[in-house]
Parts: C-alpha cells; sequence; structure tokens
C-alpha cells in the first residue's frame, strides 16, 4: 500500500514517487508499468509537508556510501538534465560538485549514471566507485572487441 506524492520524467519516461506504508520507506515506480491501482483507507495519508523533509531521511539506508564527482564546467548540463534526490550539484572555487550517496544493491545504477559523463568527470571518491567505474569499463571494452573479430 503506498500513497503516490510526486510525479516526474526523464527521457520520455514517465516515474511516480511514492510513499510504502509496510516497507516504511519511498519507493519510486515507472508509471507505464503500473497495471493497476485501488484506493485504500488501510493506512491514514501523509500530509505533503512531510514529504518534503530532504530525501536522505526517506532513501539513504546505514550502509550506504557517499560519494564525491567533480565534473568540468561542460558537464554541469548533464546534471541538471538527470539527477535524482540521492545527489547535489554544488558549485565551490570554481568547480563542480556531484555529492550523493548510493545504497547496497545500486552499485549498477550508479555506474551506469556516472558512465554518462565520460571524459567530464575530473575526480571520483570515494576510490571504490572508480574501482567498478573502471571494471565495467573494462568489460565493455571486452564485449566490443569480441564483436569485432
Amino acid at each position: 500500500i503506498v500513497q503516490f506524492y510526486n510525479i516526474s520524467s526523464a527521457y520520455g519516461q514517465w516515474y511516480v514517487t511514492s510513499y510504502n506504508f509496510k516497507d516504511k520507506r519511498m519507493q519510486v515506480f515507472r508509471c507505464d508499468r503500473i497495471l493497476g491501482l485501488k484506493e485504500s483507507d488501510a493506512f491514514e495519508a501523509k500530509k505533503l509537508v512531510d514529504f518534503k523533509r530532504a530525501a536522505e531521511n526517506f532513501y539513504k539506508k546505514e550502509d550506504a556510501t557517499n560519494f564525491e564527482v567533480e565534473i568540468a564546467s561542460d558537464g554541469v548540463d548533464l546534471f541538471f538534465k538527470e539527477n535524482y534526490p540521492s545527489m547535489k550539484l554544488r558549485q565551490e572555487q570554481g568547480k563542480n560538485f556531484i555529492r550523493g550517496y548510493y545504497n547496497k544493491g545500486e552499485e549498477r545504477f550508479i555506474i551506469n549514471y556516472l558512465l554518462g559523463y565520460g571524459d567530464k568527470i575530473i575526480a571520483i571518491q570515494p576510490d571504490s566507485l572508480r574501482e567498478m567505474l573502471l571494471n565495467e569499463l573494462g568489460s565493455l571494452q571486452n564485449h566490443f572487441l569480441k564483436l569485432s573479430l
């Protein structure tokens, strides 16, 4: 049982953010994947102001990994085209930083997201995230090398 509270779109896909009363956590659903809806009065509806708290209070788990990625100024537009509640863009002393976190099990998601920045990435912390990106690039390179044989 969920309560929807926000709808958004990115790259032609529509998403709805909701609060799951059973799990007591936020969930995001792709709208075109929802097969049906049914009204429920099993829980008292939350007020919109309750949902406007920082995303960190809703999404971040205890074992989450914080990250910081410095991007070139021509990468800032990419951030504004696609970003998530778990990350913020900060500009300090002429530098641009994406700071955020990812939970266990979301490593592939964050890697795929960061790959879109390509050579606009200047620095990555923690080192474990950089290593995961390098491993993914190696896997992609091996895949494409096999295609040309």
